[in-house]
């Protein structure tokens, strides 16, 4: 019960996200075949172990459902990772980089956390200078 409701607020979640983003992946290109579908790759990991699946569907090598799916639904098509609250930045870039060798253009991470079931984006960004004691000239 606790696992149907965790997906239904996934569910939820990922749509009202998607429908209210600025950059739709829903509606953002026409692919080759029409195929609208977005792709979802869920990442489980427990204790330092990854798993994944693709549209809910247990998968043994991501690299290679993905190049089977950009072939069949075009490189525009969304792709969606959703990581769970304990995966690592190697584990999101891991899918990323996979995602990126298969030939997909528009993939976006998704944090997950199933208690609250808050999903948060997560974005790349140009890297800043850390300081604690900033130069009086910088804000």
């Amino acid at each position: 019960m606790k696992r149907r409701l965790g997906a239904a607020v996934l569910l939820v979640g990922l749509m009202a996200v998607l429908l209210h983003s600025s950059e739709n992946p829903l509606h953002a290109h026409q692919n080759r075949t029409g195929d609208q579908r977005t792709i979802v790759v869920t990442v489980n990991k427990a204790r330092e172990e990854v798993s994944y699946e693709v549209d809910s569907k247990p998968v043994q090598r991501l690299l290679d459902s993905l190049g089977g799916l950009v072939s069949q639904r075009g490189e525009d098509c969304p792709v969606i990772v959703i990581l769970p609250r304990n995966a690592s930045f190697r584990d999101e870039s891991d899918v990323e980089i996979m995602a990126s060798k298969a030939g997909f253009k528009n993939v976006r991470s998704f944090l997950y956390t199933a208690e609250n079931g808050f999903m948060t984006e997560i974005k790349w960004g140009r890297s800043i200078r850390f300081t604690t004691n900033p130069p009086p000239d910088e804000p």
